[in-house]
């Protein structure tokens, strides 16, 4: 069996993790553990083998991540088409998708390692974003949270027009647009006053941040739906994020295409995960 490692270096304590969870993995026979170069650091081993996560292909059983739910975002887009199953290992302040913790990331991984065969994952679809950007070049973005498009310098009104399935929903004037997945829905959307989506429902939310019109809410649309988004032919700086970690300036009176991704995160489940509704209560602080 093959695995391979990655996370956030920059969390508190990273390194002391990564290598405790380096020994532990190398007393099992036949397991071997990789490094991925993204967090790679004179630190460790000289022995131990260092790889990039964008050619996982074929090549491992499953990852390690090590962070808070950026790391593991950073690492499904990276994966890109090639998901492994992935076993995310919360050391940060705020998360809802890792599924082991300080406590019990040894035993978690252990888990994995002697249930390979049989373990359980949480398929999350992932957004498909299709545009053309400033230079004329034709793009892909996939984002597991949301897609988010707002002026880049200017500080005034974004116009769109948003149309679902070729019908026109609504012509928007705000600071910014986002495209939330359920995974997404506790995120950015979140903070904008959009509604929180349990993970089993098949939609996606459209939330307009700080809307000129009183009226303009967060609507949910089925997943299955195709998303346009047409920028104002008169504007010049509409910038493009997925999740927050990759982004693009919009051609002026483009349209962004939004869509379910076939490509899906497989988000390793373990006996000592914790219930969804038990995490919404610790994070949003409801059991206060």
């Amino acid at each position: 069996m093959n695995l391979i490692c990655t996370g956030n270096k920059e969390k508190k304590d990273f390194y002391k993790y990564l290598l405790n969870i380096v020994n532990h993995v190398s007393s099992f026979p036949g397991v071997e553990i990789t490094i991925d170069e993204f967090v790679a650091d004179d630190s460790l081993p000289g022995n131990i083998k260092v790889d990039a996560l964008l050619s996982v292909e074929n090549k491992y059983d499953f990852v390690v991540c090590l962070g808070g739910d950026g790391a593991l975002i950073s690492a499904i887009r990276r994966m890109g088409e090639n998901q492994l199953p992935i076993l995310g290992i919360h050391i940060g302040t705020l998360g809802f998708l890792n599924t082991a913790t300080k406590d019990n990331y040894l035993d978690g991984i252990e888990y994995v390692i002697k249930n390979n065969q049989s373990i359980k994952t949480s398929r999350k679809s992932l957004i498909y974003v299709t545009f053309t950007n400033i230079s004329s070049d034709i793009v892909n973005f996939y984002a597991l949270n949301e897609i988010y498009i707002n002026q880049s310098n200017v500080s005034r009104l974004l116009e769109l027009k948003v149309l679902v399935d070729k019908v026109k929903l609504n012509n928007y004037k705000c600071d910014g647009l986002i495209i939330a997945t359920p995974t997404g829905s506790t995120a950015y959307s979140l903070s904008a006053g959009g509604p929180i989506l349990n993970s089993n429902v098949n939609g996606y939310i459209i939330t307009p941040v700080s809307p000129f019109s009183l009226s303009s809410r967060s609507i949910v649309l089925n997943d299955s739906s195709k998303i346009e988004v047409v920028c104002n032919d008169n504007s010049n700086d509409i910038t493009i994020y997925a999740d927050g970690q990759q982004s693009d300036t919009l051609l002026s009176g483009s349209t962004v295409t939004i869509s379910k991704s076939k490509i899906y995160a497989k988000i390793i489940r373990t006996p000592f995960d914790t219930h969804y509704f038990d995490r919404l209560r610790k994070q949003l602080g409801w059991s206060k």
